[in-house]
């Protein structure tokens, strides 16, 4: 069985889930209704509901035991590291952008490109944040199929929202918002 099916370990990635959904109600859940753009109603609900369902899926395969890996106590370890550190990005990324971030995509009268913090190296840190945030949960939930559902189920909905964004910040911010992004890569630095 999965280290997470243990008591400490069940106490742990109870904590560190609290921690991660605090932080996501804290940054604001956007609703459908209040987007203007038809892509981003439904990136929106992808990334709202998707993620939890994918979770939900995932916690049931690991408490069943079904593809469990070997050494699953250290790879908990290591999921709940990489989803901390997933946390921290995603929260850097928000303060960064303070009020420029919002739950829906919005471009502000005088909004501008910003490209300090950890949008020196890529231009979706926040997403970034995510992407690692759910490769952590799906470590830490210690089945492959666990990890499948919450890291590669929720990519999809993350790059469909980058998408959504980008077309948005290319059309209002122009030539400013092209420069910036032909120098940074999506998501990882250096790759795309």
């Amino acid at each position: 069985m999965p280290y997470v099916t243990t008591p400490t370990g069940l106490v742990v990635f109870a904590v560190a889930m609290s921690v991660f959904v605090v932080q996501e109600f804290a940054q604001g859940f956007g609703t459908p209704e209040a987007a203007s753009i038809r892509d981003d109603r439904w990136a929106l609900l992808y990334l709202d509901v998707l993620p939890v369902a994918l979770v939900t899926a995932a916690s049931i395969v690991s408490v069943s035991g079904w593809g469990t890996w070997r050494g699953s106590g250290t790879v908990f370890a290591i999921g709940v590291v990489v989803l901390g550190v997933g946390v921290v990005v995603r929260q850097w990324s928000h303060r960064t952008l303070g009020r420029f971030h919002q739950a829906v995509v919005t471009i502000q009268d005088d909004h501008e490109v910003i490209a300090r913090g950890p949008y020196r190296w890529v231009r979706h840190p926040m997403y970034a944040g995510s992407a690692v945030a759910f490769l952590g949960v799906g470590l830490a939930l210690g089945t492959w199929l666990g990890l499948a559902l919450t890291f590669v189920g929720t990519l999809p909905a993350m790059l469909r929202r980058i998408r959504v964004e980008e077309r948005a910040l290319e059309d209002s911010l122009g030539d400013g918002y092209r420069r910036y992004a032909s120098g940074r890569a999506r998501l990882v630095p250096g790759i795309w």
